[in-house]
């Protein structure tokens, strides 16, 4: 499980090698993948809205994020094409 910090700290690295490349794009320019409903934020102790508080979804950088619905499976999509046409559109 992962917080809202974990998230921004992997921005900041990211962002941070792509810089010395010569790009300064969020999160370096890179895709991130996943189920993002599975993303659920666990905090020790912790009361619902401190639960939230922490969650991906308040940050400020989830509107950098692009939600994508797969229409097909991986095995209906001929090549790395997809994805290319994805992240540089």
């Amino acid at each position: 499980m992962s917080n809202n910090y974990a998230l921004s700290s992997v921005e900041w690295l990211l962002r941070d090698i792509a810089r010395r490349e010569g790009q300064a794009k969020p999160f370096g320019g890179k895709g991130f993948g996943g189920n993002f409903r599975q993303w659920a934020t666990i905090v020790s102790g912790a009361s619902c809205c401190e639960m939230v508080e922490n969650s991906k979804i308040i940050s400020p950088l989830w509107s950098m994020f692009k939600n994508i619905s797969l229409a097909k499976t991986w095995e209906q999509i001929q090549g790395n094409k997809y994805l290319l046409n994805i992240f540089y559109e």
